[in-house]
């Protein structure tokens, strides 16, 4: 089974314990060790893993969806703590944040789509102005994709993911939908956006939105 907790969200709807809603994602994929983004601020990041059980030293691979702030600020103070990390990052990065990296960590520069564990694979880099790489999860049901912002747009993500398999959610930042992307949405079983999403967009097309921030933990 895999695990998937928010541990890093604009909104949370867990009142237990340390934990602080800030801008930014951040998931941590149990079973995988692995985290996806790292959120804006590295003590909330680090505050709200130690308040929901993610043991920092677990980690043993980080996917960074893009360079923007919001999902890398928290990196360096997570291999501050953990520095044997594989660090999956794409050459668009800026070369001051490769560079630190590199200095810090395994860099992997991912150019394509690339399966990085038995039930995972990125996209690899989509995207014109702002690139960005997004996760697909193997479940029973089909691939979840784990988006960051979703920059390149759904259609994009779903291009590629589909050519693995059938689509069966999306969970993440949906940061400026258009019409195709919203035809996509409509019938997931699983909708979950977050982070930089206009929710009242996708609220007119589906009434199957799951609403989740920090601290929820998804089964799959």
């Amino acid at each position: 089974m895999t695990i998937l907790t928010i541990v890093y969200n604009d909104q949370t709807n867990y009142y237990g314990g340390n934990i602080k809603a800030d801008k930014g994602l951040s998931y941590f994929i149990d079973g995988e060790n692995l985290l996806f983004d790292t959120g804006k601020n590295g003590k909330i990041l680090l505050d709200n893993m130690d308040a929901l059980g993610v043991d920092v030293n677990s980690i043993k691979k980080i996917v960074i969806s893009h360079d923007h702030d919001d999902h890398t600020g928290g990196l360096f103070d997570l291999l501050e703590l953990n520095p044997n990390i594989d660090v999956y990052g794409l050459s668009s990065f800026s070369s001051e944040l490769l560079k630190n990296i590199e200095k810090m960590a395994n860099l992997i520069t991912i150019e394509e789509p690339t399966y990085i564990s038995e039930k995972i694979f990125t996209t690899g880099p989509l995207g014109t102005s702002i690139k960005e790489q997004s996760l697909a999860i193997k479940t029973d049901e089909g691939f979840l994709i784990l988006t960051g912002c979703a920059h390149p747009s759904i259609s994009q993500i779903f291009k590629v993911v589909s050519k693995k398999g059938s689509i069966f959610g999306v969970i993440g930042g949906i940061h400026s939908p258009n019409e195709t992307d919203l035809f996509l949405l409509k019938n997931l079983p699983f909708l979950a956006p977050m982070h930089c999403t206009p929710i009242n967009e996708i609220e007119k097309i589906s009434s199957n939105i799951k609403k989740i921030g920090v601290g929820n933990v998804i089964f799959l």
